[in-house]
């Protein structure tokens, strides 16, 4: 049995729920790390599978292994309590399907942060499907990959994918109040920006640090966890706004217009959903135009699930004349609109705008907006 270690140097943050299929190769990848000084705190999430056994079993064999259970709350959750109870001076998150790649990662991360004097510190990312690993990346995807050892500016970088890839100072963590919400998708992605923008700047090294595995899932996209991807998504918005990050901001917009994450808000959106409309309209109210601009000349800063839900009411020749619709002159008139301020119209909350406030033509469009959402109020009662 190992010793237990007294000075913890990172400690790696692991939520489990029901992967007793690939657990044992995720804990074997931490154990054999060359870093001895390493605390492994796993956060069984109310597994109804063989994952509590194979705890227990690996918690026998290594007293780095720290188990915590509790109830089924989710990945955010789980892993604030993880970090909680994380004694390192850094902290590593890891998933149970995934792995690292080599025995020497932490080593080197931990290494390379102390002599830097980095906050954090991470490497390049690898993904696992059908049995071929993949490190290469093209388009916005490149900041997956580092191509040398340097210190980075974070408003250089302007990316967030791909956390687990790095290891973060507790204190960072810790004296920034920064933690995972309580999100069922696209609750990584506001952590590692809220961590990179407190931080400023980060270490990056080239070598692989985190393998993903792909293709063995198949997510259930509920109403819920439609809604909590757009609430991701704002936050995002919200902090590329707060920080200046206008090629982030760009990015995270254009995420509204991925097929997959359309198809499944327009099937939401047909079915009368209250909380996909205004979890929409809310984020749209985080749309910066001037960020935009800045990253790409435009002047459209309507979200494409918006965009395109009212532009199929437009088309909809409804006959009762006093319901909302959007006819296609307003269409137009969204192109040269201030149209990101509809969320805090529909919000009700009284704001100043850059420039002033929203102009006639906005608030037509808020306005048909809002009955939408009354309309499905009525029917839902």
């Amino acid at each position: 049995m190992t010793r237990p270690i007294k000075l913890i140097k990172i400690s790696v943050v692991l939520p489990i729920y029901n992967m007793e299929k690939y657990l044992k190769e995720c804990l074997d990848s931490i154990a054999a790390q060359s870093l001895a000084e390493i605390e492994i705190i796993c956060v069984d999430d109310g597994s109804s599978d063989g994952t509590p056994d194979i705890l227990r079993h690996y918690q026998s064999l290594d007293s780095r292994f720290i188990v915590r259970t509790q109830e089924n709350r989710g990945p955010g959750p789980v892993r604030n309590s993880g970090i909680s109870a994380a004694a390192g001076e850094f902290i590593a998150f890891m998933d149970p399907d995934d792995w690292y790649p080599s025995p020497d990662i932490l080593q080197n991360l931990y290494a390379a942060a102390k002599e830097n004097g980095a906050r954090i510190c991470g490497g390049s990312f690898s993904t696992f499907s059908n049995g071929i690993v993949n490190t290469s990346y093209k388009g916005e995807y490149k900041g997956y990959t580092f191509k040398k050892a340097e210190m980075v500016n974070y408003a250089d970088y302007q990316f967030d994918y791909g956390y687990t890839r790095f290891i973060y100072s507790r204190e960072l963590i810790i004296s920034n109040g920064i933690s995972f919400p309580s999100y069922m998708r696209f609750q990584d992605p506001p952590f590692f920006v809220k961590a990179m923008c407190a931080a400023g700047q980060f270490y990056a090294v080239p070598q692989v640090t985190y393998c993903y595995r792909r293709g063995h899932q198949n997510p259930n996209w509920s109403e819920a966890k439609t809604v909590d991807s757009i609430k991701g998504m704002t936050d995002n918005l919200v902090t590329t706004e707060k920080y200046g990050l206008d090629r982030l901001h760009k990015t995270t917009f254009l995420r509204f217009s991925e097929s997959g994450f359309l198809k499944c808000v327009y099937k939401y959106l047909d079915s009368g959903s209250e909380a996909v409309l205004c979890a929409l309209i809310a984020a749209n109210g985080s749309v910066n135009a001037d960020l935009l601009r800045q990253a790409d000349e435009t002047d459209f800063c309507l979200i494409q699930p918006l965009r395109g839900w009212m532009a199929m009411r437009g088309e909809a020749k409804d006959k009762d004349k006093n319901k909302a619709k959007l006819h296609p002159d307003e269409l137009n008139l969204l192109k040269n609109s201030v149209s990101y301020r509809l969320g805090r119209a529909l919000t009700f909350v009284p704001r100043k705008v850059r420039g002033g406030f929203m102009c006639a033509k906005d608030h037509g469009v808020a306005y048909m907006l809002k009955l939408a959402v009354r309309k499905m109020r009525k029917a839902a009662n």
